[in-house]
């Protein structure tokens, strides 16, 4: 079960296209709460919502494009469920999605699964650079090899015990304990996830006092930290400006033909790769190795535009947030499952 303290938009934001006319209790679906207070910095919509019980929503910042968040909720029912379900058909679907809307914004994903993955990592080793997960249940299924599959080839991971916080169990109930509610993100992301704590449902019955009127639910919810930025500040004096930047820039209509066309450079710097990946197996230093090698063949052989001067350089354009007051002292809001109101 995920817990969303993100209330909401004109009622809840819901995924459930089909519904067995013969069931006896409602089953299966997805919904999203957000919280009043998020809508003071973020516009929320519906960023996709095309396949059942996969549902994304886009929270848009107001004052700062590069804070833009895409969380996705989602569920895929158990195997052997009454209800039709493909878990190829589902994480394929998935895979595309992420590739789609990667770059609307910081990507997570979170939801049931009812995927094992055993003692499998999430990411390739010798590969990837990210740190261990601590495994706690060591029972796999099928769904369990699709969900590593999914997760290596779009490079996201699990935040279920990696990130700091309390990692347990996810469903327990009278057939046993299982983990099948994950929080996924994408690797460069992990450095702003500070914590994710997993509840048990009797412990927080314990602790709040909660009443239930039928049966305890087996899924307890999942909590998790995230810094977006420590400091968001709008200041609209320099909208509409070209960025202050040193890195030039070249004019590729003007690419030239004797581009890496250095033999001598060029086959030192493959050789320096080639001893990274055989020798050290190490793939990101061959990458740092690279890379200097196209800066500066782009440095010797491409022409670097002209940077415009004069007065309609520097012509600001009409800002959309002129109108408003006080924009240079935005709060800062980070999030907390998936978005919380700072103390600082």
């Amino acid at each position: 079960m995920i817990i969303l303290k993100l209330v909401v938009i004109n009622g809840m934001a819901y995924n459930r296209k089909f519904k067995n006319a013969k069931t006896k209790r409602g089953s299966g679906g997805v919904g999203v709460l957000i919280k009043v207070e998020v809508l003071d910095n973020f516009s929320v919509s519906i960023l996709d919502s095309s396949v059942e019980d996969i549902l994304w929503i886009k929270l848009s910042h107001k004052y700062d494009d590069s804070n833009n968040i895409c969380f996705c909720v989602c569920y895929l029912p158990p195997e052997g469920s009454s209800r039709l379900n493909d878990g190829e058909k589902f994480y394929n679907d998935l895979l595309q999605q992420v590739y789609c809307y990667q770059n609307e914004g910081f990507v997570y994903i979170g939801g049931d699964v009812n995927s094992r993955c055993g003692s499998e990592q999430d990411y390739i080793q010798g590969v990837d650079d990210i740190n261990d997960r601590e495994i706690i249940d060591v029972s796999s299924n099928k769904y369990g090899d699709l969900l590593i599959d999914f997760l290596t080839s779009c490079n996201l991971c699990m935040l279920n015990g990696r990130a700091d916080g309390n990692n347990d169990f996810t469903c327990v109930s009278k057939r046993g304990r299982s983990v099948v509610d994950y929080v996924f993100a994408p690797h460069e992301q992990l450095d702003m996830c500070t914590s994710c704590d997993v509840y048990l449902m009797s412990n927080l019955i314990v602790d709040t006092g909660l009443n239930f009127e039928k049966s305890i639910p087996d899924h307890g919810p999942i909590v998790w930290t995230v810094n977006v930025k420590k400091d968001i500040a709008c200041d609209t004096s320099n909208i509409g400006q070209a960025p202050n930047t040193d890195r030039p820039r070249y004019n590729l209509k003007r690419f030239p033909l004797n581009f890496l066309n250095n033999n001598k450079h060029i086959q030192d710097t493959i050789d320096k790769i080639e001893n990274e990946l055989v020798t050290n197996k190490d793939i990101n230093s061959a990458y740092t190795e690279f890379v200097p090698l196209i800066e500066k063949e782009m440095k010797d052989t491409v022409p670097v535009l002209k940077t415009p001067t004069g007065p309609s350089s520097n012509k600001r354009k009409k800002s959309l947030f002129e109108n408003h007051i006080g924009l240079k002292n935005v709060p800062h809001y980070g999030i907390k499952c998936v978005l919380k109101k700072s103390s600082g």
